[in-house]
């Protein structure tokens, strides 16, 4: 019973440990301690309004690494069920979220969704707003720019799997 309860607050703390990792990360980049010529923001959570708490969370990181190293290419990647807040017909309900995502762009950071798990939900290309990238697939996105030095920041559910 003790195990199971451990392994249950474990779980339930997964996510915030994951977002101290972030910030550490981030400390990292702006202190000079990491010389990735980019960061990449992986966003993978299984709410559909997540976007809502990470994206001024992402803005901040920007706006604190920017202010340290101007240069570094900045990057997000949000390929689970948040990413389905960019779709044009969301844009009344997240409002914010389509606000937030057009300020990133604005600084000059690339977004990508997943156009794989859009697929696999049976949503076409085109419906998302006009200001993202729908790359062929997210996890495929992130390994690209693993390959080029990128430095990923996993921002978002260390246990959700995308399912159709």
């Amino acid at each position: 019973m003790k195990k199971r309860l451990g392994v249950f607050f474990l779980l339930l703390l997964a996510p915030l440990i994951v977002h101290a990792g972030a910030a550490e990360e981030v400390a990292a980049l702006i202190e000079g301690r990491d010389s990735s010529p980019g960061v990449v923001f992986d966003i993978m959570t299984g709410e559909h309004d997540a976007l809502e708490r990470l994206l001024p969370e992402v803005i901040g990181y920007v706006e604190r690494i920017r202010a340290g190293r101007p240069g570094l290419d900045m990057v997000v990647v949000s390929h689970g069920d948040e990413m389905f807040a960019l779709k044009r017909e969301q844009a009344f309900v997240h409002g914010e979220v389509h606000e937030n995502a057009r300020r990133l762009v604005g600084m000059q950071v690339t977004f990508h969704v997943c156009g794989a798990l859009a697929g696999m939900r049976g949503v076409d290309e085109g419906a998302f707003v006009d200001f993202i990238d729908v790359s062929p697939s997210g996890p495929a996105q992130v390994n690209d720019y693993r390959a080029l030095g990128y430095r990923i920041v996993f921002i978002g559910d260390p246990n959700f799997v995308p399912r159709p």
